[in-house]
């Protein structure tokens, strides 16, 4: 059996270039009483059965408390229940690098009242089309 031939300057040239940029499309949601500005990107939307999943982008430039300059997080959203949950969180600095990732060992949801700018997130996320 014949294995094909390999070019190592093909395959050199190949890592070299640019890996696809995932889209996004952020959507300013909120503004929450820190100053921290809230997003969604609504490129990120997915369905998981009943669930809805977005990305949501916390801009903490507002907030003279924060350590942080964005973060970055991936929640769940349950509609019917008006709840959402944490799946993912990255921690961003001033340079957009990634200082710290968080990921619960456990989903939990946790309500988001509708005057809060959790429930603005919930109720922003659950009228995006399907």
């Amino acid at each position: 059996m014949r294995m094909a031939s390999f070019s190592v300057p093909l395959a050199l040239s190949m890592l070299a270039m640019p890996a696809p940029v995932l889209a996004e499309n952020w959507t300013y949601v909120a503004t929450a009483e820190s100053g921290t500005k809230h997003y969604i990107d609504t490129d990120s939307l997915k369905f998981d059965g009943a669930y809805r999943i977005a990305t949501q982008k916390t801009d903490h430039r507002g907030d003279d408390q924060s350590i942080f300059v964005e973060t970055i997080a991936i929640e769940k959203y349950d509609c019917a229940a008006r709840t959402f949950a944490l799946t993912d969180l990255r921690l961003l600095d001033n340079t957009g690098k990634v200082v710290r990732v968080v990921k619960p060992k456990t989903i939990k949801f946790s309500s988001a009242p509708a005057d809060s700018v959790l429930g603005k997130l919930v109720t922003y996320v659950c009228a995006l089309p399907s």
